[in-house]
């Protein structure tokens, strides 16, 4: 706490130099007189602090509290001040005593400083350790007519500033119960013997119950004995034994109903994705041909429209899943930069339809290679950016990376990202991280979203050992959103893969006889195209069943299956087809399925398939899958042609050359 000292100098010679417009002294120099006489004359001082407990309303309670990172001191005066607690205020005043200053004016610097109690041992509360300053103390409960006391034996007496804050509280606390109270450390009245201290409290919110009183207490036990005793144990075990069965009754319905929604999201996913995936299919195949300018446009428009749906469809499930405990965080080794790069690329486009720039400054202290989720930090980023761009109209957004704390066994990174947007007006702030809520949500907003995305934003965050706040905004000049995420280092031995580029429509692969079982028109539509633009034949099929049979009468190298089928699932059909396989000549399976929880992936590859590709899939995603079991399938039919098949690695020779040769 900082202030001004103009006589007195003598008393106070470490805390006050030459020069009188120093702020000196602090709370702890003034401290350095207790237990002197009070003085004789007057010291003028000066002092900045929070104020941590408010005038009352009346002559005697005009009285309040400063304090700083040093201590708290009692500001004594017979006018009202307004201020309040959290109000960062200088008081010019004259100290006669030193627990106290006698105040002469008081300017208020700012409002909403946090000061967090200091948590002392009850004995030395009591011993009037901490006085003056905001203190947490722990201890159990006993009521008075007006006031409790914490702890055994004389303890620590608590009240409130206002009584009414305190009657229906005191009401409902049941003495024996452990509690934690915050509150200011004031001097109490004088005891015979001894000095005396208590807390005053400022609401009910600075009582915390930490355990009730006990039901049955050792003296109780001693005291019940006999029949009346045995039974009331009794019937108190009864009551406990139905309340279990209760509970576990509940744990039952409320497991069932986490399978239904489950379930139900899986549904919904499925039925939304596979007609979606034929839309931007479609669209996607349609641009690929000759438009004129208004055609492309409008259809780049629709499928910026699907885009946009399937972005809410995955926030919901994500969403659902961190509510369900079921999304991990991967770890794997990854390129940190180029992780950036492939994130902000697509946003870069983005950035430069609207007229604005988008800049990523990655500190050189930064590593490059990092072990962590890499798709879960680009979902992060992208929300964030996403947002900045989505409010700003002018200007543009940065991207700041840098390395924090100490180099040690985890990579820790602060990630910064300011726009020059609309910004957020400061009483809407403590919306902004709660699900489902928009900070404009009016009928006339001018922007659109689920509400969702800075909820599962923070959600990552933390799951990924980190934390996110506002770093800083102004209503109608930009934001600054900050968060803090760790990353183990790689290590020595460990190379990070590169990333190969994706195939698309350009990317050739030889001509296959592909199997498609997929039973909706339009999405069979869209691949049977897809694959014949590649010179592929492909025969189309609509159930499992039919899909085994064509499988039985005619040659493949390749099968692509739905999972959800009539008559039969995809499933099924594969765990069918690989139990007819004859040894030595597997044929790739490749998922196509809209389904998108990471239980899908692992019933494919338990049923026998060698892939996955989920809907609405990009084209390019589509030919790599494509192009890597393909690829793979022809180094095992190399290896079986040059006698390489070993048992552990068992390869698919369906060429008859090579099986001849072999």
């Amino acid at each position: 706490m900082r202030s001004t000292c103009i006589v007195a100098l003598i008393l106070l010679p470490a805390a006050i130099g030459a020069d009188t417009e120093k702020h000196a002294p602090e709370v702890t120099t003034i401290r350095k007189l207790r237990g002197a006489p009070a003085l004789n004359f007057a010291i003028s001082c000066r002092l900045r602090g929070v104020v941590t407990l408010a005038p009352g309303s009346s002559g005697p309670d005009f009285d309040f509290y400063i304090q700083d990172s040093t201590g708290g001191l009692m500001m004594r005066t017979r006018r009202h001040w307004p201020v309040s607690v959290g109000d960062k205020v200088e008081v010019s005043g004259t100290v006669r005593s030193p627990a106290s200053v006698a105040v002469q004016n008081v300017i208020r610097l700012g409002h909403d400083v946090a000061i967090q109690p200091r948590a002392l041992p009850l004995n030395q509360a009591v011993s009037g350790d901490g006085l003056g300053e905001l203190i947490t103390v722990s201890g159990d409960l006993r009521k008075g007519p007006d006031a409790i006391l914490i702890g055994s034996g004389l303890g620590l007496k608590a009240s409130f500033q206002h009584r009414s804050d305190s009657s229906s509280l005191l009401e409902n606390l049941k003495e024996g119960s452990a509690v934690e109270v915050t509150g200011v450390l004031v001097e109490g009245p004088d005891a015979a013997d001894r000095k005396t201290y208590k807390l005053v409290l400022r609401g009910p919110g600075d009582i915390v119950v930490l355990r009730l009183a006990p039901f049955i207490s050792p003296n109780k036990i001693v005291s019940s004995l006999g029949i009346i005793g045995f039974l009331t144990i009794l019937l108190f075990r009864r009551a406990i034994r139905k309340r279990t069965r209760q509970i576990e009754s509940l744990l039952v319905k409320a497991e069932e109903s986490a399978k239904l929604k489950s379930e139900f999201l899986a549904s919904m996913s499925h039925e939304i994705r596979t007609p979606l995936n034929g839309v931007m299919g479609m669209i996607d195949l349609v641009l690929a041909t000759d438009l004129n300018p208004e055609q492309r446009q409008n259809l780049q428009f629709g499928k910026k429209s699907a885009e946009s749906l399937i972005v809410v469809i995955n926030d919901i499930l994500d969403f659902s899943k961190i509510e369900a405990g079921k999304l991990e965080i991967d770890q794997a080794p990854f390129d940190l930069r180029k992780a950036l790069e492939a994130t902000l690329v697509p946003l870069l486009m983005r950035a430069r339809s609207k007229g604005l720039s988008l800049s990523c400054d990655v500190a050189p202290d930064v590593p490059t290679d990092a072990v962590g989720d890499p798709i879960r930090l680009g979902q992060i980023i992208t929300n964030l950016v996403g947002n900045a761009l989505k409010f700003t109209q002018e200007g543009g957004v940065t991207v700041r990376v840098e390395q924090i704390d100490d180099p040690g066994e985890n990579i820790h990174l602060q990630i910064t990202v300011t726009d020059t947007g609309i910004g957020i007006a400061r009483d809407k702030l403590q919306r902004l991280f709660q699900p489902f809520t928009q900070v404009d949500g009016s009928l006339a907003r001018r922007f659109t979203g689920s509400g969702l995305g800075l909820s599962i934003t923070k959600r990552l965050i933390e799951m990924m050992g980190g934390t996110i706040w506002v770093e800083r905004t102004v209503e109608g000049e930009g934001s600054s959103f900050s968060f803090k995420v760790q990353f183990q280092r790689v290590p020595e031995r460990v190379i990070v893969p590169e990333n190969e580029s994706p195939a698309g429509l350009s990317t050739p692969l030889p001509p296959l006889r592909v199997l498609l079982a997929e039973d909706n028109p339009v999405n069979q539509l869209l691949v049977v195209s897809l694959l014949r633009k590649k010179d592929c034949h492909v025969t189309a099929v609509e159930t499992g069943v039919d899909a085994l049979r064509a499988y039985q009468e005619s040659a493949f190298d390749l099968i692509l299956m739905d999972v959800q089928m009539p008559d039969m699932d995809g499933l099924t059909a594969t765990q069918r087809i690989r139990a007819a396989e004859v040894p030595g000549k597997r044929i790739p399976i490749i998922a196509l399925t809209a389904g998108v929880m990471k239980n899908d992936r692992e019933k494919c590859i338990e049923a026998g398939m060698d892939d996955y590709v989920s809907k609405p899939f990009k084209i390019s995603e589509f030919f790599t899958k494509i192009d890597s079991v393909v690829s793979q399938r022809q180094v095992g039919v190399f290896a079986a042609a040059v006698g390489l098949t070993t048992p552990e690695h068992p390869v698919s020779v369906d060429s008859p050359a090579l099986s001849t040769a072999s």
